[in-house]
């Protein structure tokens, strides 16, 4: 098993993490249901879950955090479907 640390879990959900935009639909976005449950699972036991995203978006070195707010965190989205995140 691979160790935990913030590091390696910034590293696997690199690439899986889809920040969203008014201008993303579905057939847009890279990522899918399959690894938006792997980014969840991942959250759902790092001690990032409750890191601001606008943090994680800094150091993952993407686009900035659409929605500002204290609240905006893994936390409030991990118990969300892939269909319910990109309403």
């Amino acid at each position: 098993m691979v160790p935990r640390t913030p590091d390696a879990d910034l590293e696997r959900m690199r690439g899986a993490l889809t920040i969203p935009s008014p201008t993303h639909t579905p057939s847009y976005m890279k990522s899918n249901a399959a690894d938006w449950d792997e980014v969840r699972s991942a959250f759902a036991s790092s001690i990032m879950v409750d890191t601001a995203l606008s943090s994680l978006a800094q150091n993952l070195d993407g686009p900035d955090w659409p929605v500002k707010g204290k609240e905006e965190t893994p936390g409030k989205y991990i118990d969300l479907s892939f269909d319910e995140v990109v309403e």
